[in-house]
């Protein structure tokens, strides 16, 4: 570990079972919020084309995608999740597919209540599609 790196806090972390599962690197702490860096971070969506995060919330997000297609979203899939415009549906690995109609902004919602619960028991598993509120 070199010099700058034990310095400035960078502390491997374990799983328990003796292997190494992440390393983060302590940056700064600002208003009770603290700041790590991670090393080697991969994007929240990535896919057919250009993408970015807008927004990101514990109950929405909001992403610009540069053309219409598949896209990865590393954020652990629900039958409660909607994408305005476009398609959710579950990855092998669990997480988000997002199927944008065409590029632009694309509107990531939890929504959980009576209605959207009648909704996930009547509809079968698989690919929901939304256009509108």
């Amino acid at each position: 570990m070199s010099a700058f790196r034990r310095a400035h806090g960078y502390k491997p972390r374990h799983s328990g079972r003796g292997e190494q599962v992440s390393r983060v690197l302590f940056v700064a702490r600002l208003n009770g919020t603290t700041i790590f860096e991670v090393p080697r971070p991969t994007p929240l969506i990535h896919g057919s084309g250009s993408a970015h995060v807008v927004s990101l919330g514990p109950m929405q997000a909001r992403f610009v995608v540069g053309a219409k297609g598949r896209y990865h979203v590393a954020i652990r899939y629900s039958p409660y999740w909607r994408a305005l415009p476009g398609c959710v549906s579950e990855s092998s690995g669990g997480d988000i597919t997002l199927t944008a109609r065409k590029p632009g902004t694309i509107e990531l919602d939890f929504q959980l209540g009576l209605r959207q619960f009648l909704d996930v028991l009547d509809q079968s598993a698989g690919t929901r599609c939304f256009s509108s509120r």
